[in-house]
C-alpha cells in the first residue's frame, strides 16, 4: 500500500489508540519506511504474518509488506510453487486470507492485492475516532484498518473485548464510529455497562454479518440516539462491498446508484449472488477461479425488495429443514426476542424421528419473568405476528447466557 495512497494528514494526528499508549500517524510511517527497505531485500519470499494484532509493530509490517510488493498471508506458511501457480497469470502480489468456515470449511482464499486494495483511496475529512473490535486478519478487521488508514482515522483498541471495558473506551476516548455485529451489539446492551455512560459522541454505527432484529435495533437507537446505523457486507472472497444506508428500510441493502466499478447482486433460487470486482482469485485448495467470471455464490439466503435492493436473511447452512419446511433461525431468534420475558434467545436444529429436524430455543429470561407460561405466550405472539407453526420451537430450554464468538455472534449446536 504505497504511502501516496493515504491522505496526508498532521503526522501528531493519533493513529492507534490502547494499552495505555497512543501511536501516532509520524510514527507508523517512519515504521512502514524503515520495515519496507527490510522487506524489498526478499522479494522472492512470502511474507508470513501470524496472529496479527492491533499493535504498531504487526500492522507497520503489514503496510511494509504491502509498499514493497511481497506476496502476503496474514495465515499458514505457503509453497512457491503454489504461489507460483496463482501469481504466473499477471495478478501481480498475492494476500492469503484464512476463511471464517461461515460458508462450510475454512478454506485459505487467494486475492490479487492491486484488486483486493483497488477501494481504499484517500478520502481526507474530519479526524474521527473508531472502536475496532473485529480481528485485523480477518476481511472486517482489515476492512477498517485500510479504510481508517484512507481516511486518516484513530483507531481506539478497548483493553479487552468484554462489555465493561468497551464501555470504558467509548466514553474515556469519545469514540464516534462503533462497528459491530448486531449480535455483539445486543451482548453489550444485555450486559449493563453502558448505564452512567457518557454515549453521546456515538454517531456512526456500522454493523454487518447478520440481520439485525427490530428490537435489537431499537434498543441500539435509545442507548444512541445521535447514531446512525448502517448495514454492511462482505466475504472474506468478495471484500467489503459499498452499501448506502436506506434510512426507510434500515435492514436492506443497496448499491450506491453512481457505483461504476461493477459491483452487483442477484437473487438466485433464494440464495445471494454477489458480483465484485475484489472477488477471490480462487483458494489454495480448489485451485484458481474463472477470472473472467466475479460472481460469487454467498451462502446467505436473501429476497429482492423494490428498488433494486435486497433484504438477507441469514446463512443458507444455518436452516431447520422441519419436515420439508425451510425455518432460518435469525427470523426466529428476531420474534422471539419480542416475547415478552425473554432477554436473549439462540435457536439451533435438533433431531426428530417424523420431521427430521425441530426446532428447539435456548431461552434467557429476563429477572423475574415466568417460566411457567413462556410456551403460551410465544404461541401467542406467533399468531398475533402470523408466523406459522413450523417457526414455533418444539422446546424451550432455558439457560443463563448465550454462548457467543469474540464478535458476539452467537454458536449454534
Amino acid at each position: 500500500m504505497p504511502r501516496q495512497l493515504i491522505p496526508d494528514v498532521d503526522n501528531e494526528r493519533p493513529f492507534l489508540i490502547g494499552g495505555g499508549e497512543t501511536w501516532t500517524y509520524g510514527q507508523l510511517w517512519a515504521r512502514v519506511e524503515a520495515m519496507g527497505a527490510d522487506e524489498r531485500e526478499r522479494p522472492l519470499e512470502a511474507c508470513r504474518i501470524i496472529d496479527l494484532r492491533w499493535e504498531m509493530e504487526p500492522l507497520a509490517r503489514l503496510l511494509a509488506c504491502f509498499t514493497a510488493g511481497r506476496d502476503l498471508s496474514l495465515c499458514g506458511p505457503v509453497e512457491a510453487a503454489t504461489r507460483a501457480s496463482f501469481r504466473g497469470r499477471g495478478f501481480g502480489p498475492l494476500l492469503l486470507l484464512r476463511s471464517g468456515g461461515t460458508t462450510g470449511t475454512p478454506r485459505t482464499v487467494v486475492h490479487a492485492q492491486r484488486r483486493f486494495l483497488a477501494d481504499y483511496r484517500p478520502r481526507p475529512g474530519e479526524p474521527r475516532r473508531e472502536l475496532i473490535l473485529y480481528a485485523p486478519d480477518h476481511v472486517a478487521g482489515l476492512d477498517a484498518f485500510m479504510r481508517g488508514l484512507s481516511r486518516g482515522v484513530t483507531l481506539v483498541r478497548p483493553e479487552s473485548a468484554t462489555p465493561a471495558a468497551i464501555a470504558e473506551a467509548l466514553e474515556a476516548h469519545r469514540v464516534e464510529v462503533l462497528p459491530a455485529t448486531p449480535s455483539f451489539l445486543q451482548f453489550l446492551l444485555l450486559s449493563g455497562e453502558l448505564a452512567g455512560r457518557d454515549l453521546s459522541t456515538v454517531r456512526h454505527i456500522p454493523h454487518g454479518a447478520e440481520p439485525m432484529p427490530a428490537s435489537v435495533r431499537a434498543a441500539v437507537k435509545a442507548w444512541f440516539p445521535k447514531a446512525r446505523l448502517h448495514h454492511r457486507f462482505g466475504l472474506t472472497e468478495t471484500g467489503v462491498l459499498p452499501v448506502e444506508a436506506d434510512p426507510e428500510q434500515p435492514e436492506v441493502l443497496r448499491l450506491p446508484d453512481h457505483d461504476d466499478h461493477g459491483y452487483a447482486w442477484r437473487v438466485v433460487d433464494g440464495e445471494l449472488w454477489v458480483r465484485s470486482p475484489r472477488r477471490m482469485l480462487g483458494t489454495l485448495e480448489d485451485g484458481l477461479l474463472d477470472t473472467d467470471d466475479l460472481w460469487y455464490r454467498t451462502g446467505d439466503r436473501a429476497e429482492k425488495v423494490p428498488g433494486g435492493g435486497v433484504r438477507v436473511l441469514g446463512r443458507e447452512s444455518a436452516q431447520i429443514n422441519v419436515g420439508g419446511e425451510k425455518v432460518q433461525p435469525e427470523e426466529v431468534e428476531a420474534w422471539l426476542l419480542e416475547v415478552d420475558g425473554i432477554r436473549d434467545v439462540e435457536v439451533r436444529a435438533a433431531p426428530h424421528s417424523l420431521t427430521g429436524q425441530t426446532v428447539v430455543a435456548r431461552v434467557v429470561l429476563e429477572e423475574g419473568a415466568n417460566a411457567v407460561d413462556l410456551r403460551s405466550r410465544v404461541r401467542k405472539a406467533a399468531r398475533t405476528a402470523a408466523r406459522p407453526l413450523v417457526q414455533i420451537p418444539a422446546k424451550f430450554e432455558h439457560v443463563d447466557a448465550i454462548e457467543r464468538t469474540d464478535t458476539g455472534k452467537r454458536v449454534r449446536g
